[in-house]
């Protein structure tokens, strides 16, 4: 009827353009010949190629980054079991945005004589998605660099103030007869001076402030140390602390000294 015909072609631009807002495509390929039976619109765009220009596996292999290649070759698709998918990612060289990242996953379908004969699947542009976890990686990288290299104690804690991680210098200055398993997973305050009353007063404190600092002495080491403590806020929600620490034990003495 002219009722599902209008509502047919008005299904068929949505597909169009949620698969261009995606930068998703479909398409289909015969497993022996290697012929591509279907290459939606938006594929040409994600991959590069003209409108309409007669897409083969070879021109594919071409755009490939050569790292890459093995992953889409689809000589051993007829192996999988029917209706199971394969998915993978890889590189490929786009004639004007250059090097992108693309995500396909594949189905195998079989004939009527139960043989594998084609796969049906998407592709995706995942080039923003890969920058951004490259970036966060990085990003984790240099902050487990500066974590383990620093000069000053840090001390990871969760909401609660437990405490989850400590650098290098912080478990070189803890004592030999307390272990660093013992240590983690224990509370941050449990080893300070003033204990629960103190935790108290910084948890009021936090509320109110982005950080705070106060200097605090240690039950385990006597020691005094300045405190800079820290929340890691996500969506507005504080998962836990990140905690500096500066040994101030011979300014402490030598104020004693002076006193005296």
């Amino acid at each position: 009827s002219k009722i599902s015909s209008i509502a047919l072609e008005h299904s068929e631009k949505n597909l169009k353009e949620s698969q261009k807002i995606a930068q998703l495509g479909s398409w289909e390929v015969y497993i022996k010949s290697q012929e591509i039976a279907l290459w939606s619109d938006q594929l040409y765009s994600v991959f590069g190629f003209k409108p309409k220009e007669k897409v083969t596996i070879e021109k594919i292999l071409k755009k490939t980054h050569p790292e890459d290649i093995d992953k889409i070759y689809w000589e051993n698709w007829d192996k999988i079991p029917n209706d199971r998918s394969k998915k993978t990612e890889y590189r490929i060289y786009h004639p004007t945005k250059g090097l992108r990242y693309i995500y396909s996953s594949g189905l195998t379908v079989k004939n009527e004589n139960g043989d594998t004969h084609k796969i049906i699947g998407i592709s995706q542009d995942i080039t923003e998605r890969k920058k951004i976890e490259m970036e966060l990686l990085e990003n984790q990288q240099k902050w487990l660099s500066l974590f383990h290299n620093s000069s000053e104690i840090v001390k990871v804690l969760d909401a609660n103030f437990n405490v989850l991680d400590i650098n290098q210098l912080s478990k070189d200055i803890l004592r030999k007869d307390i272990s660093l398993k013992t240590y983690l997973g224990s509370n941050y305050f449990e080893f300070l001076e003033g204990g629960e009353k103190l935790k108290e007063l910084v948890a009021h404190k936090l509320r109110k402030s982005k950080n705070i600092h106060f200097n605090h002495r240690g039950v385990l080491l006597d020691s005094h140390f300045k405190c800079n403590i820290i929340p890691l806020i996500s969506n507005k929600q504080t998962e836990g602390y990140i905690v500096i620490e500066t040994d101030i034990t011979d300014e402490k003495n030598q104020e004693i000294k002076l006193k005296e």
